[in-house]
């Protein structure tokens, strides 16, 4: 499970994710002693969707996909990749308009590329 951005009070909008492995969870319900921990990401490159929050993201195969929310106060337009073997953000070409969709439905009908 990933887990990228949000709102902290005393900060505002956050840029960081944050990754669990959900067969760590499962192996700890049958063994108590089984450590449990999020482990942050790190980014590569020069890019990222920046601090925002009130986003959704998905995740189908190996490309984490963020729509919506806010930077700051001014609406989040822009859709993001995030590649989870290079760890690399990426700005994404939408066919279609992101505001009618959830994170579910925007799988797989993005190309990844500059604007």
């Amino acid at each position: 499970m990933y887990i990228h951005g949000g709102r902290d009070l005393r900060e505002g909008a956050i840029d960081n994710m944050w990754r669990l492995d959900l067969d760590s969870v499962i192996r700890a319900t049958e063994d108590n002693g089984f450590p449990v921990q999020w482990e942050q990401v790190q980014f590569r490159g020069p890019k990222s969707p920046g601090r925002i929050s009130h986003h959704r993201c998905g995740v189908s195969g190996d490309k984490v996909i963020l729509i919506g929310g806010l930077k700051g106060d001014t609406s989040n337009t822009d859709t993001w990749i995030f590649d989870l073997k290079t760890n690399q953000w990426d700005i994404a070409k939408v066919s279609v308009s992101i505001f009618s969709l959830t994170a579910g439905a925007l799988i797989g009908r993005y190309s990844s590329g500059n604007r």
